[in-house]
């Protein structure tokens, strides 16, 4: 399985806890199509490399906000995606949409184009807690554009939520679980509200003109959304993300399998088993470098002991668990054993079991899983 992710750098506001790379000027969005398609040509060779994974699985288009690009922006992209990859006959291309962007005659040209999965950033059907995460739409139009969506032919719909927000009531959290997981999604990812270093929400939290987030509510809030969401039939897969049988993110799943994956696009990483590397968090570097046919990227080598951290960190985040053999396999044998003897402790205090091979988190401690993960993570 193959990957390849896209980050479309532009918004027309920045929401106050994100820290993703973007612009809120869409002046430079030519030079940016035309900078993509040059950079898809250069890497054209990425999975050539990589023998079994020569198939393109996933398109991904994140932000951001890819659902400002007009129906041209995005045929030109896939024209030279086309061009220059080969691509597995049911790939799934998921596009990240902004509910204030989506019309019913946009939904049915991204149809169109061979889009097939649609992820929603709703966060919230409240107008209060909308306005707190400085989005853009109204909780209106988070009603129906699922609504919408659906009425247009999309079947594969993820909707984003987010709680822990100050003065989120537990049972106003639970409306908003109840009305996305019935409303005909088939995907629903999670997150809590972490208030990231130097973004908008910081600098507001310390100036005092906003409460921080609550993590006691959180705490409370993350389980009673996976006890709601279990009883609505979806699987949780992973510590944020819920689906219908056949519904998880193919692409998601990939990043927390291990498999390599193609990053275009200004911040973007690509990965590919041994090698990580990330464009310049830049977006005139980043066009100037693609142009000149010369990547501006920067990368490191994967050693060892990173490999495994980074395979502790993923495995335990989903439902299918760190599996001993797999670390012995891909790691070799020093490696499962010091697994088993950092384990040793939290299997004593229940924070992790071992059914089989298979190191799992238990399910009423996932909410603390980044302690859990840390406990067993290598340090040198």
């Amino acid at each position: 399985m193959s990957g390849i992710y896209i980050h479309i750098p532009f918004c027309t506001t920045k929401c106050n806890y994100c820290n993703f790379f973007s612009v809120t000027s869409l002046s430079r969005k030519a030079s940016f199509i035309e900078a993509l398609e040059a950079e898809i040509s250069l890497q054209s060779d990425f999975f050539k490399q990589l023998p079994g994974h020569t198939t393109v699985d996933t398109i991904y288009l994140g932000g951001g906000t890819p659902s400002l690009l007009t129906p041209e922006d995005l045929r030109r992209i896939f024209v030279s995606l086309s061009a220059n990859f080969s691509w597995s006959p049911d790939v799934e291309i998921t596009i990240e949409a902004n509910p204030d962007d989506v019309t019913t005659a946009l939904l049915r040209e991204w149809l169109l184009l061979g889009i097939n999965r649609l992820s929603i950033g709703i966060q919230s059907f409240r107008a209060d807690v909308l306005r707190y995460l400085s989005r853009r739409h109204s909780a209106e139009k988070s009603l129906t554009v699922v609504e919408m969506a659906l009425n247009s032919g999309f079947k594969n719909l993820s909707g984003d939520l987010i709680y822990g927000v100050p003065g989120l009531r537990d049972d106003e959290w639970l409306v908003d679980v109840e009305r996305l997981s019935t409303s005909g999604v088939t995907h629903i990812s999670a997150y809590a509200l972490t208030v990231e270093p130097k973004t908008s929400l910081d600098f507001q939290i310390r100036k005092g003109r906003v409460g921080a987030p609550d993590e006691d509510a959180a705490f409370r809030q993350y389980y009673l959304l996976r006890e709601r969401l279990r009883n609505r039939g979806f699987d949780q897969y992973e510590i944020s993300n819920f689906s219908f049988k056949g519904y998880q993110s193919r692409h998601n799943s990939g990043y927390w399998s291990g498999e390599p994956y193609l990053g275009l696009g200004p911040s973007a990483h690509s990965y590919n088993g041994n090698m990580r590397r990330w464009n310049p968090s830049l977006l005139q570097a980043w066009i100037d470098s693609s142009l000149s046919g010369i990547p501006a990227h920067e990368e490191e080598f994967i050693s060892m002991e990173k490999r495994y951290n980074e395979m502790v960190m993923t495995k335990l985040r989903t439902s299918v668990g760190l599996n001993m053999l797999e670390v012995e396999k891909s790691l070799g044998l020093s490696w499962r054993n010091y697994l088993e003897k950092v384990c040793q402790i939290p299997v004593k205090l229940g924070d992790v079991v071992i059914l089989g091979e298979t190191l799992f988190i238990p399910s009423e401690k996932l909410f603390l899983s980044d302690a859990i993960i840390s406990d067993l993570m290598y340090v040198d």
